[in-house]
């Protein structure tokens, strides 16, 4: 670094910083730097005990000299940053290919293992067997890990600065108001990098706020092939139930704004500043794609409404995303194949493969033409021809899966086909193979179908306590399941929610699954009561008597 005794003390401070940001991002030095490149690059470290010092220095010149000195200055440093941000994209681009690589390594290994084992059957067609695994595998080969789950990037000064705009006025310690904000901004830009790798368009929109050159930030985050996209994140702690704070559904310009969710891990505010934590990518939803689920649903056990409780803000389950069907171009094509193929009508020997035959059909919207129908009882029989007319009828979705499966299971609660529900026996029919991320092979990352077959399987466990006599059900912002005994009952019973109250720390508490006959109803008001804070509802009279945690009315 070449000396300039005008700064002083300031400037060999300066140095210092700007030799610990260079190095942390990629071991460079400042040889051939003057003081006052360190000054302007010092004014990008976040913690930097210059920064203060040097932003009141640097707008002040004393002469044209010192001027033309910063300048000269801020293009240099403007041009090392740049090169640093450069470098840092190549590395993380290196990590996802490493990440990738991996993957395929993995999928490689296991279908070597499979062919040894097909090999050494004595009875086995090894090339027929080989090829229902490839197909299997390719009709998962859309999403995964290695493109959903992504590792958060280095704050910028922009998203800095956009956070603590974003956080003027937020109630709640400074630093973990900014810790929530700049969790949210680092979801914006995963998002952003998810629909890239896809080859799309994307456009930061976010970013305009410290311009205010524009108004579409108001409106949505990003703008993926110029389809508005606003951006959702929630933040998952231990193994609580997330949910996604959506104000309304929006529209800009006379089109519709798609509401894309990202789930991302509770980093320290240290932690998402050095790019420590991942976040998941879910999917999408929008007010056009849930009403045409909801259509789909003309059941009479059944009411959906999910414009209900957007008067105010409301909660987002993770099961209303799904991928956009334009992506599943793998998935797509296996698919296709159906028809063609004779191979995958011979369901015995699809399930030597160990696939199902009735949920890979169904996957298309067909029916397997070759499947033993009569080896399904009358309630399978109604799930997978349910399954089947919906999936035909609108392109199959985790939405579309998650309700159908909820509103067979009312129907068989309120009498409907005779037989025993069995998550085990309906897994045969909604998953192709053991992944349980993977029903009709639409990706669901957190196996939500996965869990609530469990939840539903533990409600039936507990029919015999009174639950059998509901016979009308609403599924209430989403979030809460209730039931009537009758039209005529005024009130509703909660049967299956996540708990709307607060810890006595003060955090959500959000415990999954509060359920009907396993969890005690609250006299009062008919709604499940938590048995971590002793929540139920927020106007409840044994609530406000109890002096119990304050929930969120929105929830339940």
């Amino acid at each position: 670094m070449r000396e300039d005794n005008r700064f002083g003390e300031i400037g060999r401070m300066a140095w210092a910083t700007a030799a610990e940001y260079l190095q942390a991002h990629c071991g460079g030095d400042l040889e051939g730097l003057t003081t006052a490149e360190c000054l302007v690059i010092s004014l990008g470290h976040p913690e930097s005990d210059v920064r203060s010092a040097a932003a009141l220095l640097l707008p002040r010149p004393q002469s044209s000299e010192f001027k033309r000195i910063l300048r000269r200055a801020q293009r240099r440093a403007a041009g090392v940053v740049r090169a640093l941000e450069s470098k840092e994209s190549l590395e993380r681009a290196r990590r996802e290919q490493a990440e990738r690589d991996g993957q395929r390594a993995s999928s490689r290994a296991s279908l070597h293992a499979w062919s040894a084992t097909v090999a050494n059957s004595p009875n086995a067609d090894a090339e027929s067997l080989g090829r229902l695994h490839r197909f299997d595998m390719e009709a998962k080969a859309d999403f995964g890990t290695s493109v959903c789950n992504l590792r958060i990037e280095r704050p910028t000064r922009q998203d800095l600065e956009l956070s603590q705009l974003w956080g003027e006025g937020e109630p709640g310690p400074e630093e973990q108001v900014l810790q929530r904000m700049l969790s949210a901004r680092l979801a914006e830009r995963a998002a952003a990098r998810f629909y890239a790798s896809f080859d799309l368009s994307v456009v930061d929109t976010a970013v305009t706020q410290l311009r205010d050159d524009g108004v579409s930030w108001k409106t949505h985050d990003l703008e993926v092939d110029s389809r508005p996209v606003d951006v959702k994140n929630a933040r998952r702690w231990e193994n609580k139930f997330p949910a996604h704070c959506v104000p309304r559904f929006k529209r800009t310009r006379g089109q519709e704004v798609t509401i894309a969710g990202v789930l991302s891990d509770w980093p320290s505010l240290a932690d998402l500043r050095m790019a420590e934590g991942r976040v998941w990518f879910l999917g999408e939803t929008s007010e056009s794609h849930m009403g045409n689920v909801e259509r789909q649903l003309l059941g009479q056990r059944l009411v959906v409404n999910f414009r209900r409780g957007f008067e105010h803000s409301a909660f987002l389950p993770p099961w209303v995303f799904t991928y956009p069907a334009a992506l599943y171009s793998s998935r797509t094509h296996a698919l296709s194949t159906l028809s063609e193929d004779a191979l995958l009508g011979d369901a015995r020997l699809v399930a030597k493969a160990g696939l199902k035959p009735h949920a890979i059909w169904a996957s298309a919207g067909l029916q397997c033409p070759s499947a033993d129908v009569d080896s399904l009882s009358q309630a399978e029989t109604m799930l997978r021809d349910l399954l089947v007319s919906r999936v035909a009828a609108l392109e199959a979705s985790l939405p579309l899966i998650y309700l159908t499966l909820m509103e067979f299971f009312l129907e068989m609660l309120a009498g409907g086909p005779s037989g025993e529900f069995s998550a085990g026996r309906c897994r045969g029919l909604i998953f192709p193979s053991k992944d349980k991320t993977r029903p009709l092979y639409i990706y669901d990352p957190l196996e939500m179908t996965s869990t609530l077959l469990d939840t539903l399987e533990t409600l039936w466990l507990h029919r015999s306590r009174g639950l059998g006599e509901f016979k009308v059900f609403e599924l209430a912002n989403l979030n809460v399941l209730q039931g009537k005994r009758h039209t005529g009952e005024t009130s509703w019973t909660t049967l299956l929610a996540y708990c709307g109250g607060r810890t006595h720390e003060g955090y959500a508490c959000r415990r999954w699954p509060l359920v009907y006959g396993r969890q005690s109803s609250c006299p009062e008001c008919g709604r499940l009561i938590c048995p971590d804070c002793g929540y139920c509802s927020p106007n409840c009279p044994r609530v406000r008597t109890a002096e119990a945690p304050v929930g969120d009315s929105r929830l339940m």
